[in-house]
C-alpha cells in the first residue's frame, strides 16, 4: 500500500502472537517510503483516533474490520 499516512502493523509468531502492541513492529508509509513508527505502539492509546479501518491480509485473502 502506498498511502502516504497509511500505518501498517507486523504481528510476530503467528501461531502465539504477543497481545501487547508494544511487541508489533510498526510501519508507517511517508514521502514515498516506509519508515518504522515504534511511538505508535498502540493507535488507540492516544485517544486522539477518530476514524479507524482495520485491513487484514492473510492467506484467506483481504477483509475489512
Amino acid at each position: 500500500m502506498n498511502v502516504a499516512g497509511f500505518t501498517s502493523a507486523i504481528i510476530p509468531n503467528y501461531l502465539d502472537p504477543p497481545t501487547d502492541p508494544a511487541r508489533w513492529g510498526w510501519w508507517r508509509h511517508d514521502r514515498g517510503w516506509w519508515a518504522t513508527a515504534s511511538a505508535l505502539l498502540d493507535p488507540r492509546a492516544s485517544g486522539a483516533v477518530a476514524h479507524e479501518r482495520v485491513f487484514v491480509f492473510d492467506e484467506d485473502g483481504t477483509s475489512e474490520h
